[in-house]
């Protein structure tokens, strides 16, 4: 191109012919490419492109290499922890329970002793979060422990499971009422504490708490009130109560008065209305000196409706009942404890075991629990 403009050049100078509009012509082309070639609006754009490339390689290299703070290492990393975390929270916990003892930096977690088994799960663990407190329900996982009994071991993670209000009147959480009922025991006394119940009775705007000893028929059945104030009170702990202060129970009566009491709830008139209570309140006096508290509640959920104008039925099964016409077992398990089994095959029911457990609470017995086993043909 250079060549060929000195060329338009030389025939510009050396000829006449040419018009005053070609000689502009000529002269502007070569004005424009002289432009080009000297630098003109052109050549921001081609040096500005590599450079900011190049810009943005070198700060990439440098801030990996060095951590700064858009590129934190990888090893360590909150982020990454928090993943470990997920992880391992989205496995099958090792055990869930209630923390119940404290002692030489380390937690005793204990799963609670449902009423249809009498097995527990208990491990000691240390190096846990120092945030874990007494009487807390929690979640803890771990790979590898120690062959004692309980076992010891390192959590991986624990979880703090939060506890369902029992009742939106509730003052206290299950924790603060597990952590006074377990701060009023002297739980040195107790190898294994096992929670075998913990209910908050709206009726008596109480908790209702019961520490077993996993190894014996030691346990603790404490009161506590739902108030921001301390105050628990002792049932009967089977330390406290003498045997000469035990009468025997009188097994029949008990159980007869218990499936009457069942009857009179489940009487109803045409309209399904119970006929013979007309409030909830007017049911727990009725049953508190027959069965517990938890029987109660469980007869309200089952079978009560309650609207404006009164209590209905809710229609579902029946219950089943030991036959006292029938032989059936009675062991004595403790002096203020008996258990009453029967093997009951019913038209609507499974071959099933029954059992009655009969226990001796505030000066008079009652109907604890009633467990159902099914047995195999």
């Amino acid at each position: 191109m250079d060549e060929k403009m000195k060329h338009l050049r030389e025939i510009y100078k050396s000829e006449t012919s040419f018009s005053e509009k070609e000689r502009h012509a000529v002269m502007s082309k070569a004005k424009h490419e002289s432009a080009n070639k000297s630098g003109g609006p052109l050549l921001p754009f081609k040096i500005a492109i590599p450079l900011v490339a190049t810009l943005i390689i070198a700060f990439i290299i440098f801030a990996s290499n060095d951590g700064g703070p858009l590129f934190q290492p990888t090893t360590g990393s909150p982020g990454e922890e928090q993943d470990e975390q997920e992880t391992i929270t989205e496995e099958e916990s090792s055990i869930e329970g209630y923390v119940m003892k404290s002692e030489d930096d380390r937690i005793l977690i204990v799963e609670p002793r449902n009423k249809d088994t009498s097995s527990y799960t208990a491990v000691w663990y240390s190096d846990y979060d120092s945030d874990i407190e007494i009487g807390q329900k929690v979640k803890a996982w771990h790979s590898e422990q120690e062959d004692s009994e309980p076992p010891h071991a390192v959590p991986e993670h624990i979880q703090v499971v939060e506890s369902d209000a029992s009742s939106e009147n509730t003052t206290l959480t299950e924790h603060e009422a597990l952590k006074r009922a377990i701060d009023a025991t002297d739980l040195n006394d107790f190898s294994i504490p096992v929670v075998r119940k913990l209910l908050y009775i709206e009726q008596r705007d109480e908790w209702e708490i019961k520490v077993e000893d996993a190894y014996n028929d030691h346990y603790s059945l404490l009161r506590v009130e739902d108030t921001s104030e301390f105050s628990v009170s002792s049932l009967s702990p089977t330390d406290t109560i003498e045997d000469d202060q035990i009468p025997e129970p009188n097994i029949e009566e008990l159980l007869t008065e218990f499936e009457n009491a069942y009857d009179r709830l489940v009487e109803t008139d045409d309209e399904q209305r119970l006929v013979n209570f007309d409030t909830v309140e007017e049911i727990h006096d009725d049953f508190s000196n027959i069965m517990s508290d938890e029987i109660i509640d469980y007869y309200l959920d089952t079978y009560v409706h309650e609207e404006g104008d009164g209590l209905y039925i809710i229609p579902t099964g029946m219950e089943v009942f030991i036959d006292l016409e029938q032989d059936y077992e009675v062991n004595e398990v403790s002096d203020n404890e008996y258990h009453v089994i029967q093997e009951v095959d019913y038209e609507f029911t499974d071959h099933i075991e029954l059992t009655y457990i009969i226990e001796y609470q505030d000066e008079n017995w009652i109907v604890q629990d009633v467990l159902h086993d099914p047995i195999d043909e």
